[in-house]
């Protein structure tokens, strides 16, 4: 479960989009430093990891949700 707002706002975002999101994107986006979205993807990776699905860091480029499986991400 996310308690988090900011949290959600940033899977959000990361499901509506079939891409890298870059880093700054969410920063500014979400109006945070570049530390604060490295301290909520590690957080929603905690999350995320037992429900088969996982946010990937690509260097110099973003990050991108990857869902297992072809399972439908269940998170209330």
């Amino acid at each position: 479960m996310i308690f988090n707002l900011r949290l959600q706002k940033v899977l959000d975002i990361l499901l509506c989009v079939d891409k890298v999101v870059t880093g700054e994107y969410l920063c500014n986006t979400l109006g945070v430093s570049s530390r604060t979205i490295r301290s909520d993807i590690k957080e929603l990776n905690y999350i995320l990891k037992d429900k088969g699905a996982t946010i990937v860091s690509e260097k110099s480029r973003g990050y991108r949700l990857e869902i297992f499986g072809g399972k439908r991400l269940m998170i209330f």
